[in-house]
């Protein structure tokens, strides 16, 4: 009988998880909320409406009702969740994640810093702490920018002065008051530093590494854009972080798909560890684009087969990639957009992969909050992954909502994301020169739009044109194939004018 497997996300990442799923003769089984169900979902055999994913006996009601045998939490924070791990072995089924006994201790960061310290790992210094008072007291002893996350998991935020401070404290107390953390780590990482992860495999003997990415670029507590390898590491430095990662991984005994975080210097090279991820994380797509390497179902094989079947002598890095994620967040409004998509149009060429569970028509949830897709490139080197990565956003098109497109393209096209020596303070200390770009870029569409509308005999609705510079509209597809035309012939004269 064909194993069935329950996908416990909503995200982008689910489709991508049931491809795999799929292409291992296995059977999918998906979870979505609201109303966000499209036909490229059809890749699951079943595909269940569930209000709430934190309704543990709802997931469990369904596995037993479709007759699944696994379930796979995914790269969502659901695979740290100790609580819903025991559940779903105590109900019989099989996981798909770290074993429960292992979880237990690593996703604990307290227990993580102390094993660093143990294997000679070089490390920042950090102090657990329960409030903002205790924080400030931190930094006025060791500094800014720090690094807080929560002991367990699931949030994570660069810190760069006292205000950045109270208004991450004042968020979190905007959440249910049972996810809001008790205690937080937090670390002093100084300034200039990336963030650096190790992508990581292992079944308990075999470990292999595939290499390093940057997700220095945070926003609203989660990474928006990543590439693999990171640039400007210098490869001796790479080299000598990979094999630690490596050795530490083993050392533990850990069985599973992991990361390790560490910040590094972009002055002097210098390196520190900072945190150990036991689960599949989003950004693993960057990684697998430059090894060619499924890490979905290397994951599975370790459950199903108990063997990791490839060696570190066959992983190897091509090229460059650059991932970005995309969602509905507006910065201007500073508020998450909803509504329906009344036209929707991807992107296509060699090297670019898109994963999404949007379509025309789909109806996104005011308190929809994940991320809608990504768009992950690969090139021969950075300069050709940076281009594809502007030409994929320039065609790619979601109207009906707002997304963070806009954002994503001012950032890549920032002079020190160019370079390559953006540090995890990136968007803070250049929030008004990325707003700003924007804003001319919206500027100019509208001009843009508002020539083509006078050549066409159009009627002009000048409030219309005003409130596209902030906002997206619904407009009709007659309208919508305009701005579209507008924009590609913009950018046609942008490309002749700069080569001038």
């Amino acid at each position: 009988m064909t194993i069935r497997i329950l996908v416990v996300d909503t995200g982008e990442s689910a489709l991508r998880i049931a491809r795999s799923i799929v292409e291992m003769g296995y059977i999918p089984v998906g979870l979505y909320t609201y109303n966000n169900s499209c036909n490229r979902r059809k890749l699951f055999k079943y595909d269940v409406k569930i209000p709430d994913l934190n309704d543990y006996n709802g997931i469990l009601k369904i596995a037993e009702d479709y007759g699944v045998d696994a379930i796979y939490p995914g790269p969502s924070f659901l695979s740290e969740d100790i609580s819903f791990a025991r559940i779903v072995v105590e109900r019989g089924f099989t996981l798909i994640n770290t074993p429960v006994n292992l979880l237990e201790k690593m996703r604990n960061r307290v227990f993580i810093k102390k094993l660093f310290k143990e294997y000679d790992l070089p490390v920042c210094n950090w102090s657990v702490v329960k409030d903002v008072d205790e924080v400030l007291n931190f930094t006025r002893e060791h500094g800014f920018a720090v690094i807080v996350r929560s002991i367990y998991g699931g949030l994570t935020s660069v810190l760069i002065d006292e205000k950045s401070v109270r208004d991450f404290f004042d968020k979190i107390k905007t959440e249910t008051v049972d996810k809001i953390p008790k205690e937080f780590i937090v670390e002093a990482v100084g300034n200039g530093f990336k963030y650096i992860e190790i992508q990581l495999i292992s079944d308990g003997s075999n470990v292999i590494h595939l290499y390093d990415r940057d997700i220095s670029i945070l926003f609203n507590n989660r990474v928006i854009v990543c590439e693999a390898p990171s640039h400007i590491v210098n490869n001796e430095v790479r080299k000598r972080y990979l094999n630690q990662a490596v050795d530490f991984v083993k050392n533990t005994g850990f069985i599973g798909v992991c990361s390790i975080g560490l910040v590094y210097s972009i002055r002097d090279g210098s390196y520190y560890f900072v945190d150990f991820t036991p689960r599949l994380k989003r950004e693993h797509y960057v990684s697998e684009m430059i090894t060619g390497i499924d890490i979905v179902k290397k994951q599975l094989s370790i459950v199903f087969e108990k063997k990791l079947d490839i060696k570190q002598d066959n992983v190897s890095p091509s090229g460059c990639s650059i991932g970005v994620f995309i969602d509905t967040y507006n910065p201007f409004k500073k508020k998450y957009s909803s509504g329906i998509i009344r036209y929707y149009s991807e992107p296509h060429g060699m090297g670019i992969r898109i994963e999404s569970i949007i379509d025309n028509n789909v109806e996104i949830n005011p308190e929809f909050r994940d991320f809608l897709s990504s768009v992950t490139v690969c090139g021969f080197n950075r300069y050709e992954a940076i281009h594809r990565l502007e030409n994929a956003l320039n065609q790619y098109v979601i109207h009906g909502i707002d997304t963070n497109i806009p954002f994503i393209k001012s950032i890549i096209s920032h002079p020190v994301f160019r370079k390559g020596y953006y540090t995890i303070d990136f968007i803070d200390r250049n929030w008004f020169d990325l707003m700003n770009e924007i804003k001319n870029m919206e500027r100019l569409h509208a001009i843009l739009l508002l020539s083509v509308l006078e050549t066409s005999g159009r009627r002009i609705d000048m409030k219309s044109i005003k409130n596209r510079i902030i906002s997206t509209e619904r407009y009709d597809s007659r309208i919508s194939s305009i701005k579209r035309k507008a924009w590609f012939y913009w950018i046609r004269l942008r490309r002749r004018v700069s080569r001038k």
